[in-house]
């Protein structure tokens, strides 16, 4: 049965993509295993409630595989239609992933190894959260899947040096690795130095053979749950499985013929009318599914708990949920010099102290800091990054879409590393501020 469900979620996505011109049918075909292990053996979620504090996290990084993760989406029960479907690429289903948590999506994608570092800021974001509300309430994983380019980018490596040094232990890596790339065979032997530095790191790494084996791929997501640190576990997959590019660098970023979408059709033995969704397929994901309603079901018994007694955390668990802070600038105090002498980063350093102490979602990404601003009452509240300027706006960019409050500092120079994250910030529409000096 999984093996059926695994190339139900093939067709969907194959479908869209042909139909569309758009898209890459190789790493569809190629991830399903992957995306099908973690959403129905591991991740917990509940469609119905999809902002649900609580949930665990997955994050696209290869936004070229978007169909897949609608196709998924679709059969776990999210308000997605099959005319939103046929729509892709025109409709609330974009070429790639755009932030729409209300159907599951939870971060905009675009460049390779941005999702990753996303999905570290999630994590990092998540640590801070259970530090408000504690572990009863916060315990959630972040997965992200991700392949060769979004591993080797800059931006992915200043982020997993991140992920070790807070120990993220929540955070899961699925690396689907290939034998060839889109400008043909791959050197192998720097990948495989990558994954050497990141286990000295303090990284759980484990390699999976065969991309087909779903419960090869299980095992080592448990294994990695069990590890109590990072992990990355690469899986070795063949690009374009099923068609006449398998194998081939022409996979990569392949929009499917007409010849191998029959020809796919045909070994998987799928139907070959398009956008066929299996009544069989669909109500068997709702049942592999139904384990999350008792784990959630159990969560609001003890958040139900929690709050009778405590009311600061249920106010903190409504501003997370429903983004609705809100603050009188009247009752902001804060002392400035008289004469207007003092130092203007004195005074933005004064600023932000008195409104962090009124907002307990704030939160300070010190980047090597020449603004000389701390939030000093709280030594939670800052996280030091260091000279990561091109990984630490979208770290920050990931804490917002908890929706935290996170500020992030740095000097003018250092702007043109955080053009990436600035245009995230604007895309996503989430509260990051920048200060510049």
């Amino acid at each position: 049965m999984d093996t059926k469900l695994i190339n139900s979620l093939r067709s969907l996505g194959v479908d869209m993509i042909y139909n569309r011109g758009l898209g890459d049918a190789g790493l569809t075909l190629s991830l399903a295993p992957t995306i099908y292990t973690v959403f129905t053996k591991h991740m917990h979620f509940v469609s119905t409630d999809p902002t649900w504090i609580n949930r665990d996290r997955f994050i696209l990084s290869t936004p070229g595989a978007a169909p897949l993760l609608y196709s998924i989406l679709l059969y776990s029960g999210y308000n997605i239609t099959l005319e939103d479907v046929k729509n892709y690429g025109s409709g609330k289903l974009s070429v790639y992933p755009e932030l729409n948590p209300s159907i599951g999506i939870e971060s905009t994608t675009g460049k390779n190894g941005e999702g990753l570092s996303l999905a570290v800021g999630v994590t990092l974001g998540s640590k801070y959260m259970q530090k408000l509300l504690g572990k009863e309430l916060i315990n959630f994983y972040t997965y992200t899947l991700v392949t060769d380019e979004c591993i080797s980018s800059p931006i992915a490596m200043e982020s997993l040096e991140v992920a070790a040094k807070e120990n993220l232990n929540n955070l899961i890596i699925l690396y689907n690795s290939f034998e060839t790339t889109v400008d043909g065979k791959k050197d192998t032997s720097s990948y495989t130095n990558k994954l050497k530095y990141l286990e000295s790191l303090g990284y759980f790494v484990e390699t999976v053979t065969n991309a087909e084996d779903y419960t090869l791929i299980d095992k080592a997501i448990t294994r990695a749950k069990e590890s109590g640190k990072p992990s990355i576990i690469e899986i070795k997959t063949m690009i374009a499985i099923g068609t006449s590019m398998q194998a081939s660098p022409k996979g990569h970023e392949y929009v499917i013929s007409e010849n191998d979408l029959a020809l796919v059709k045909e070994k998987m033995s799928i139907t070959q009318v398009p956008y066929h969704i299996s009544a069989s397929s669909y109500n068997e994901f709702k049942n592999i599914l139904e384990k999350n309603n008792a784990y959630y079901n159990e969560w609001v018994s003890t958040y139900n708990k929690i709050i009778e007694v405590n009311e600061e955390k249920k106010k903190i668990v409504s501003l997370l949920e429903e983004d609705n802070f809100k603050m009188n600038i009247k009752n902001i105090k804060v002392g400035f010099d008289e004469n207007m002498q003092e130092d203007l980063r004195e005074t933005n350093n004064n600023l932000l102290n008195a409104i962090s102490s009124m907002c307990p979602l704030m939160i300070n990404i010190d980047l090597y800091n020449k603004n000389e601003t701390k939030i000093e009452f709280d030594k939670d509240k800052t996280i030091y990054l260091g000279t990561k300027y091109l990984s630490g706006g979208m770290i920050a960019n990931g804490m917002s879409l908890l929706n935290l409050k996170p500020v992030i500092e740095t000097t003018l120079s250092n702007s043109s590393y955080m053009k990436s994250s600035l245009k995230m910030s604007s895309i996503i529409k989430k509260s990051v501020s920048y200060i510049f000096v």
